[in-house]
């Protein structure tokens, strides 16, 4: 749906492509707040669990506790923080896409959404494996986290084919 949205008619033309570009990254600054789906909660856990541990031990007899209720806050705001700062490039993006530029920032924002889909993808797929022995449907939540990874790391490799696709221009 969303490459016909980009090459319906109109589109061809390089403002009407860029307006639509720059419509799809403030849409992904509101997907950089959806837990498990945005680049920014899984860097956020990542340093997290190699940082909070060290700042904030976690109790005495509690196997599996990041640091205890300190610990799981600091986790929000790691998640919370990296959310804002990459939503702000999204819209930055889009901002300059409006004005003609913000190509290269458009391609890291892209490409820092497909590693993070493909990181997820990864991180999902053992635990959808040993979910679906699990007598309880844990897996359909999993199998809609992969899903809509798959469906972000697909459409910011079309964003990032018409960000480097070199302009044709129309000979009258």
């Amino acid at each position: 749906m969303y490459v016909r949205w980009l090459r319906k008619p109109g589109a061809s033309e390089p403002q009407e492509l860029m307006r639509r570009l720059a419509t799809f990254y403030k849409m992904l600054a509101v997907i950089c707040f959806i837990p498990v789906i945005s680049p920014s909660s899984w860097l956020g856990v990542s340093i997290a669990y190699a940082v909070i541990p060290i700042i904030f031990p976690p109790p005495t007899g509690s196997e599996g506790m990041v640091g205890g209720g300190a610990g799981i806050a600091m986790l929000l705001m790691f998640c919370f923080v990296f959310s804002l700062v990459l939503s702000l490039l999204c819209l930055k993006t889009a901002m300059n896409l409006l004005r003609g530029q913000g190509k290269t920032l458009g391609l890291f924002v892209s490409i820092l959404f497909v590693a993070s889909g493909i990181f997820a993808l990864k991180s999902l797929y053992s635990d959808l494996l040993l979910s679906l022995r699990s007598p309880q449907y844990y897996w359909v939540c999993i199998l809609l986290f992969v899903l809509a990874n798959l469906s972000q790391i697909a459409i910011n490799l079309v964003s990032i084919f018409y960000l480097i696709r070199p302009r044709v221009s129309k000979s009258s």
